[in-house]
């Protein structure tokens, strides 16, 4: 499973339900340029795939709120991480439920609006 999360193309990453960091992708960590160590713990909206406008960062706020809540979220933003060539123009978080449908973990990623990730290449 890990290959296969490392081998897209986009930016892939799994939350708490309250928005902290558990893991990204290969993908996502090329995009800002920063090890997994230095973004686990911290809330999404404090990383540097966050939206660049307030009212993005509560679109993702709201965005996980409502995963949280077991319910898919989308929203439309801009991510600039330290000034960067990474731009999404799109996020997405899908709750991940055990076995009792209890939502424990959140899914996250973003779209670039077919502009292509820079730091996406991948040869793996």
């Amino acid at each position: 499973l890990r290959r296969l999360i490392d081998g897209l193309l986009i930016p892939v990453g799994i939350a708490t339900p309250e928005g902290i960091v558990i893991d990204m992708n290969r993908t996502a960590l090329a995009a800002c340029g920063l090890p997994i160590e230095a973004l686990r713990g911290i809330p999404m909206d404090e990383t540097p795939w966050c939206p660049a406008t307030e009212e993005a960062r509560d679109a993702l706020r709201t965005a996980i709120t409502r995963a949280a809540a077991g319910e898919a979220a989308r929203f439309d933003a801009g991510a600039y991480p330290d000034g960067g060539p990474f731009r999404a123009t799109g996020f997405a978080l899908a709750p991940v439920r055990d076995e009792t449908g209890a939502v424990v973990q959140l899914v996250v990623y973003a779209s670039d609006g077919g502009n292509g990730f820079e730091g996406g290449k991948n040869d793996a």
